[in-house]
Formats: structure tokens, sequence, C-alpha cells
């Protein structure tokens, strides 16, 4: 998403090959790297969630292995565990557009995040309106798989 991401990725990949005695950073240790690299920014989110919208600091584990790819079924599935009212669900969802947590699948079959949209969220909730509610396919950023463990629903 941004330049400090990446960099922050490669030192938890770096510091996990360190750990381990390894002169050269292994696919392992991306793969550690990645984990430990999801799970903080799990935390951050679920920080920023807490500052803005209370009870909202433990909603993204209502995203617990569920599927990368969800239709609006699977999505309020995943929202009913957050433990938030369902009068809450809209702005709950708004943020997670925000964050980047959730995107869309376009009918070209790209997914788009609010940092593709260049973080105009009128134009995100702009592209979620242009789709049927049965077509609209929400997305779940690949940066929280690992600290979801989300299944990969064919998305790579």
């Amino acid at each position: 998403m941004r330049p400090r991401a990446l960099i922050d990725l490669l030192s938890h990949c770096r510091s996990h090959a360190i750990n381990l005695g390894h002169q050269k950073i292994e696919e392992s240790d991306l793969l550690e790297g990645e984990t430990a690299y999801s799970t903080d920014l799990l935390k951050d989110v679920s920080l920023e969630l807490q500052d803005i919208f209370p009870g909202g600091e433990d909603a993204l584990f209502g995203f617990i292995e569920a599927s990368s790819l969800l239709d609006g079924e699977q999505l309020r599935s995943c929202l009913a565990r957050t433990g938030i009212e369902k009068e809450q669900w809209g702005e709950l969802v708004d943020l997670l557009l925000w964050y980047g947590v959730l995107g869309i699948l376009r009918k070209s079959g790209d997914q788009t995040y609010i940092y593709d949209v260049h973080y105009e969220m009128r134009k995100l909730k702009a592209l979620v309106k242009t789709r049927d509610t049965e077509d609209l396919i929400y997305t779940i950023n690949r940066a929280f798989w690992r600290g979801l463990d989300i299944e990969h629903a064919g998305v790579t």
C-alpha cells in the first residue's frame, strides 16, 4: 500500500532470518516475515478502529478464516461475528474500505482498494454502488491474509 509497508515487511523477514542464523533470507523467512507483518498490521488497524469506532477494536477478528472473496451473505456472516450491532455494519464496512482491509472485485476481475482510487472514498463508494447487491464481491486485502488465516478463494 505504501513504500513504508514494503520496508516493514522486509524488516520482519530479515529479523526472522537473523534470529535463525541464516546467512541469506530464505523462503521460510519470507513466509514468517509476512505472517509477522500481517499480524502487526492487524494490531495497528485494530487500534485505529478502537480510537474512532467504539467497540470496533476486535472487529477484524470477525473475518478469521473467511474467504478472500466475500459475497453479501458471507460479508454479513463475518460482520455478525464481530459482535457489533447490525445498525452499525454500514459504518464498519466504510471504515474497513477506508483502511484498505476490504476492497471490491471490479467487473474486469481486478481488485480495487482505497489506495487504487488515490484515497478518494467517494469514488470507491461510487464503484460499490455501480454493482447490483447480488453481484457485489468484497475482497480482503492480501496484507491481512496471514494475520487472519484467510482462505484464498482463487485470488493471488
